[in-house]
């Protein structure tokens, strides 16, 4: 196999690895938990499903 033969093989080898990476991150990106109050050093205030308060 010639050297240009190889770097086209091999850069094809990349942009599916990359294509594919991309994908899994999407993936994982579904299963990790957002950062809370709970689980962080942010503040409760920050929570993005904090409960509202009532205006009595």
């Amino acid at each position: 196999m010639d050297k240009d033969a190889l770097i086209s093989k091999l850069f094809l080898r990349l942009e599916k690895l990359e294509r594919e990476n991309i994908i899994l991150r999407e993936r994982l990106s579904k299963y990790e938990t957002s950062k809370n109050s709970r689980n962080s050093s942010i503040a409760p205030s920050q929570d993005e499903n904090r409960p509202k308060k009532n205006q009595s």
